[in-house]
């Protein structure tokens, strides 16, 4: 038993060193730009691995995305410069597409891009003060969870302002909240007037027509 979790053990290193490997073999030092807000910049870059230019791979999602995106480059194409609204991606060599002549994306697609690292930005805020502000162990204050959450992902106050994560926050708990409040009073009605079925509907139109003026008064109350 214990030489069998040693052959594990021993085997996942090696299958982790060995896969390391491989993703260094695989970066090309080919450069894509892409244009984004100065925070999302932050949030992106620290999230994969705090460094610039971000390797973007297949484990980690990145390649997959931008690589709907990448085009031959167009002529006069200079290599990209790194700026605060704008994230470095190294590429990796890829057999089907050449790194060396697709390495460019179009100031086009760049609202789609930075919607996708907007997406990713949101959903970590969202599940990060769910879980520190309002969950059983944990309750901190909102304003001390935003701010956390700000040092945690190295997202500095010159690039979004407090109010500004503070206002993306409410108007998540304001939809939840009016989801859930909808999901009640439905609930609600259908104990008061389970008769919406369409089928039973009918049948109690046909037997009795003033019973679905009634029913329908009270459902709307």
């Amino acid at each position: 038993m214990i030489c069998s979790l040693f052959f594990v053990l021993h085997y996942n290193i090696v299958l982790h060193n060995y896969l390391s490997l491989q993703e260094t073999r695989m970066s090309s030092g080919i450069i894509v730009a892409v244009k984004t807000k100065p925070y999302l910049k932050d949030y992106i870059v620290f999230s994969h691995g705090g460094t610039e230019p971000v390797k973007a791979t297949m484990a980690n999602k990145l390649y997959p995305m931008l690589s709907r995106y990448i085009i031959r480059r167009p002529i006069g194409w200079k290599p990209p410069e790194a700026s605060d609204d704008t994230i470095l991606f190294e590429l990796p060599y890829n057999k089907i597409m050449d790194a060396r002549q697709h390495c460019y994306i179009s100031p086009d697609n760049f609202s789609d891009i930075s919607a996708f690292f907007y997406g990713l930005f949101y959903t970590h805020l969202i599940i990060y003060m769910n879980e520190n502000c309002l969950g059983e162990k944990n309750k901190w204050q909102f304003k001390y969870g935003i701010v956390k959450f700000m040092d945690d992902n190295n997202i500095c106050f010159d690039k979004i302002n407090y109010d500004s994560i503070k206002r993306i926050y409410q108007r998540y708990r304001k939809q939840f909240e009016d989801y859930d409040e909808n999901k009640f009073v439905a609930k609600k009605r259908k104990k008061i007037f389970p008769t919406s079925r369409p089928v039973f509907a009918l049948i109690v139109s046909l037997l009795c027509p003033y019973c679905v003026l009634i029913f329908q008064n009270i459902a709307n109350q």
